[in-house]
């Protein structure tokens, strides 16, 4: 009896090995995953077990009803905590650049607080509008969703107010903005600031690279999105107003490793201290009781909820109402 007790131990441990190694096989398929070696694929293949155990365990709670909120693995499932939240991309010292004199400043900006006692709707979803971008997928190379974040603002708004969709270039405001860090860090504000005076090219003509590079800019391919105010958000409700009212914000988000790995719900996990990732808020609405947030990520159409998140709100969930930027564009003359 013992014997048969061992022998069925052991035929279930290769019985969930054989299903690991299927599991892995397809996965490394879906997302074009290739090792140099080895070494690597096992040092991988381990992190991805690792994941893959947390994903099961999260999602078991799901289903128990103690769980709001959906992971998967994904292309982050091979990565390391340091990859996702603390990889340094090369940083490059510049010299702050003068502003074009080519290009008419705007009327006075402001990157004072604001408050508006506007009423707005119970939910928003501006993606329906025809005025939200697809997702886009700013990879690991360059830190910077700030970027990314920043024009999806801008994007949305000037949609708004001309009827027009366009898709603006990141790659400007990494290479060009003298007052941001690039591919390391920067502060929407800032880049609203900029784009005030130099107006912004579309990505076909300044494609996104993953790193920083000399400013390419062309004054005569920039459009001038007429900026007459930049300026700080605060408290949930005034952010939803905003939203509602003037069209989507940027955010800087707190996040863990099981943020990457978010699939559907409304995400309200833990957060990390310190360590922010920028993102857009397009809407707001409820489900069954819960506020939350819809977020447009940097991570690719595949990630989360084609590409967005919905986070829990009015609990300030991972600092999200802490840095929160807006840009008002001009109506059209």
């Amino acid at each position: 009896m013992k014997n048969l007790i061992v022998l069925g131990a052991a035929f279930l441990v290769a019985s969930a090995v054989n299903v690991l190694d299927e599991e892995w096989t397809i996965w490394k398929s879906n997302y074009e995953k290739e090792y140099t070696n080895k070494k690597e694929e096992t040092f991988r293949r381990q992190i991805w077990e690792a994941n893959w155990q947390k994903v099961e365990k999260h999602n078991s709670l799901v289903e128990q009803g103690l769980k709001n909120y959906t992971l998967a693995m994904n292309t982050f499932a091979d990565k390391t905590v340091h990859e996702l939240l603390y990889q340094n991309s090369p940083c490059y010292s510049r010299q702050k650049q003068r502003t074009p004199e080519s290009t008419p400043k705007p009327a006075r900006a402001s990157s004072c607080e604001t408050k508006t006692n506007a009423k707005f709707p119970e939910q928003v979803d501006w993606r329906t509008s025809g005025c939200v971008t697809p997702a886009k997928n700013a990879g690991l190379l360059c830190r910077a969703c700030w970027a990314f974040a920043s024009v999806g603002v801008l994007e949305s708004r000037y949609c708004i107010k001309h009827k027009k969709l366009r898709t603006f270039s990141e790659q400007q405001l990494i290479d060009c903005d003298p007052e941001n860090g690039g591919c390391c860090s920067g502060r929407s504000v800032r880049a609203f600031e900029y784009v005030s005076y130099t107006g912004i090219m579309e990505s076909k003509d300044y494609e996104y690279t993953q790193s920083n590079f000399k400013c390419l800019y062309n004054c005569k391919e920039a459009a001038n999105l007429n900026i007459i105010k930049y300026y700080k958000l605060s408290e949930e409700e005034n952010i939803a107003k905003s939203v509602a009212v003037d069209g989507p914000v940027a955010v800087t988000f707190q996040v863990t490793p099981e943020f990457f790995l978010y699939n559907a719900g409304v995400f309200d996990g833990e957060c990390e201290d310190g360590d922010s990732f920028g993102m857009t808020i397009v809407g707001y609405g409820s489900s069954c009781g819960t506020d939350y947030w819809i977020l447009k990520n940097s991570f690719g159409q595949e990630w989360g909820e084609d590409g967005y998140a919905r986070v829990k709100r009015n609990i300030n969930q991972c600092s999200i109402a802490n840095n929160v930027f807006a840009a008002d564009i001009a109506d059209p003359a």
